[in-house]
């Protein structure tokens, strides 16, 4: 029997929302890779609330010069449940263009069974870039169309009053569905927010 295949949640008439930010922060050594959706995100910040219900998936990425042996692995990543390739080929394409020493992301060595899970079917020890025209054939739309849509909220890639908002939004994601240990970590339902304005899993 033929196996079912997952419809790609991207393919839908709101998937033009998306956007991505990549954001450095120095003084920690971790690069930043967060999708969400941009209206939802402006109106919470309109409202000053948390961007938490905005995102679809965060990823965070050592990217230290003091510890090589750790340079482009994943540090913490938590994702909507179904966006998790697609937060794992946006953090791999921004570390291509803004991290030198990073041309691939590699996996972490404590990993969730979802991560687990992912690495599997990626078959290979790091995940590379997608050029545009992959990605988008992957996804339904390009990855270039999301970065731009991040540039609305900021064009700074260092951690500062712009993107702070953003970062601290994926920091309560990793510390609400990672700090209960890998091992309990749950599949991450879409936001009641999400779900209003188009998203599915």
């Amino acid at each position: 029997m033929a196996r079912i295949r997952r419809p790609n949640p991207l393919r839908k008439p709101s998937y033009g929302q998306t956007a991505v930010n990549y954001v450095i922060d120095p003084g920690m050594g971790l690069f930043y890779c967060i999708a969400y959706d941009f209206p939802l995100a402006e109106q919470l910040n309109a409202k000053e609330e948390s961007l938490l219900p905005a995102l679809l998936g965060a990823v965070s990425v050592s990217v230290d010069p003091s510890y090589p042996e750790e340079n482009c692995m994943v540090d913490y990543a938590a994702a909507r449940r179904g966006y998790g390739p697609l937060v794992y080929d946006l953090t791999a394409r921004g570390l291509g263009k803004y991290v030198r020493i990073c041309q691939s992301l590699k996996p972490s060595d404590a990993q969730s069974q979802f991560a687990q899970s992912f690495w599997q079917r990626v078959e290979t020890k790091e995940l590379r870039p997608l050029s545009d025209d992959v990605f988008t054939a992957k996804y339904g739309v390009p990855a270039s169309v999301m970065e731009s849509r991040g540039k609305k909220w900021s064009r700074g890639r260092r951690l500062g009053a712009q993107n702070h908002d953003l970062v601290d939004a994926a920091n309560r994601m990793f510390r609400k569905y990672i700090s209960i240990g890998i091992q309990n970590a749950a599949p991450i339902p879409l936001s009641a927010a999400l779900k209003k304005m188009g998203y599915r899993q």
